[in-house]
């Protein structure tokens, strides 16, 4: 079972996400609270935008208006955008 939780999971869903997919499909039990738990921690750093995340958030941002994006997206674009400084 994924955790829904650490770093690499998170990476992960917004990499399935960004494809244009749900992430339930592929083993996530991503609930509504799960993705507020995930903006939460990306806000108070606890998971942090890394590398791996550049490619991704770029397709997020292509794909979805951050105001359709899930609460964990749309935090994740945000730090993530402000972490590359654009």
């Amino acid at each position: 079972m994924n955790c829904c939780a650490c770093e690499k999971c998170v990476r992960t869903i917004l990499g399935i996400e960004a494809a244009g997919f749900d992430p339930c499909n592929f083993g996530f039990n991503l609930t509504p609270q799960k993705s507020r738990q995930i903006a939460q921690k990306i806000k108070n750093g606890e998971i942090k935008p890394n590398n791996y995340w550049t490619p991704i958030v770029a397709k997020l941002k292509g794909r979805y208006d951050l105001s359709e994006m899930p609460p964990h997206s749309r935090v994740a674009v945000k730090h993530a955008t402000k972490e590359a400084g654009t």
